[in-house]
């Protein structure tokens, strides 16, 4: 159905700036948004409009704005003429912006755990591949956002990978949410259909009313596999995990910066280090897989599954 967390801005560059900055205020409240509050939420969704406008030159929108933003949100005329002009022209002036973005784009931490040479490769691809310019704000509305989401390679990607892993096993996985009549029809909902009140996937929330329990229909958090992922690893796959960061990292070295790896390993399998870490030995297996079979290629299709960990994807 889709999160519809653009809904605010799009209320708010319509002009509806006290039901932008409300939604906002609940969303927050609700799903501690990014762990900022309330208040902070609703000024990030006054800066992200106001800016918009400004880089589309659409001086009478904002002068709309800036009085009814000052009542809702208590904020000086001065603190909002700093952030929107003063602070990017002097930007500008001393050439600072796109270099402090560029550094910012290469050392996203999803990035910090491939070698230089493989992250400086990720970064030229991204940029070559982007619809847009990475230091634009652009004007999207939860439509164009959802689309945009599903057309890119963060849906097509996992079923790919999904189809590689089950086609030795001889399964063939379906996807009934990913049905095009289906996903027209999400596509098609009003965005106040997708967040009302705070409330994400509201349709999908309200149409469970008589199918499952309050505290499971508004529920605001989702089921966390840390635990569960942490006991297999401990349980099943301790040898796995050794050979992947001690004995064979000759075999990713090239891809992996192993001293990074180590070093967040060694805190303790939290949430982020598993999106981090399952990853890599997945890479480990099917480069081992590959290299066998390059030694063998007569070798049964199925062995080469044979230790993959596998992890749901949300």
């Amino acid at each position: 159905v889709g999160h519809g967390t653009l809904y605010p801005n799009e209320l708010a560059k319509a002009g509806h700036w006290k039901a932008a900055l409300e939604e906002s205020k609940l969303l927050a409240q609700r799903f501690s948004v990014e762990g900022i509050t309330p208040l902070a939420l609703m000024r990030r969704t006054s800066y992200e409009v106001l800016n918009e406008l400004r880089q589309e030159k659409r001086w009478i929108k904002i002068l709309i704005a800036i009085p009814k933003i000052f009542r809702l949100l208590n904020l000086s005329p001065f603190h909002l003429a700093y952030i929107f002009f003063l602070r990017p022209f002097f930007r500008n002036l001393i050439g600072k912006q796109s270099q402090l973005s560029e550094v910012n784009r290469r050392n996203r931490a999803p990035l910090k755990i491939l070698s230089a040479k493989i992250r400086e490769k990720a970064f030229k691809t991204n940029a070559a591949n982007s619809e847009y310019p990475a230091d634009k704000v652009h004007s999207q509305t939860v439509r164009l956002d959802q689309w945009s989401v599903l057309s890119s390679g963060m849906m097509t990607f996992p079923m790919e990978l999904l189809d590689h892993i089950s086609a030795p096993l001889q399964i063939e996985p379906r996807f009934p949410l990913m049905d095009k009549r289906l996903v027209e029809f999400c596509l098609a909902l009003p965005p106040n259909q997708k967040l009302r009140q705070g409330w994400t996937r509201f349709i999908l929330r309200n149409s469970m009313s008589q199918r499952l329990p309050k505290n499971v229909q508004w529920r605001e958090t989702k089921t966390d596999l840390t635990q569960a992922f942490n006991h297999g690893l401990d349980t099943h796959n301790q040898k796995i995990l050794k050979e992947t960061l001690i004995e064979s990292t000759d075999r990713i070295q090239d891809w992996i910066d192993l001293p990074h790896l180590r070093k967040i390993v060694s805190k303790g399998l939290s949430s982020q280090v598993i999106q981090d870490l399952w990853p890599v030995i997945t890479l480990s297996l099917w480069l081992k897989g590959k290299n066998q079979a390059q030694l063998n290629p007569i070798q049964n299709p199925k062995s080469l599954s044979k230790g993959i960990i596998h992890q749901d994807i949300p």
